[in-house]
């Protein structure tokens, strides 16, 4: 079950959340974070299972994630490290590291910008 939470630097959240307002995460999570219709995430720390980005949301990530996957109509930069694959059905920027496989499905956008590194494998 998820729940909105706001997780402050230095502290740590143990589960899944669901974000649908603006929110910073800048401590750990130990779950998986989902940002609905109209939610905004900025991440500057961890999040151990990855983002999945909703029709509507969007994301900034400078921090550490376990993935990153982004939905149709969802927007996400990813300037910070996903330790492992991206997929992307939406709007994705790279601009940080992947260390993962990097998937564009067919009417999504996705730039990698000079500098990015994508590890597959």
């Amino acid at each position: 079950m998820s729940r909105q939470v706001t997780v402050p630097g230095g502290s740590r959240y143990v589960g899944d959340l669901r974000i649908t307002t603006e929110e910073w995460i800048s401590g750990t999570v130990e779950g998986e974070v989902v940002v609905e219709a109209g939610g905004w995430l900025a991440v500057t720390g961890v999040v151990t299972q990855g983002i999945v980005v909703g029709l509507g949301g969007a994301a900034y990530v400078t921090g550490v994630v376990g993935g990153l996957q982004v939905q149709r109509a969802g927007d996400a930069v990813l300037d910070g490290t996903s330790v492992g694959d991206l997929q992307n059905w939406g709007r994705v920027i790279i601009a940080g590291v992947v260390e993962g496989q990097v998937v564009t499905h067919p009417g999504a956008a996705t730039e990698i910008v000079p500098g990015a590194v994508v590890h597959s494998g």
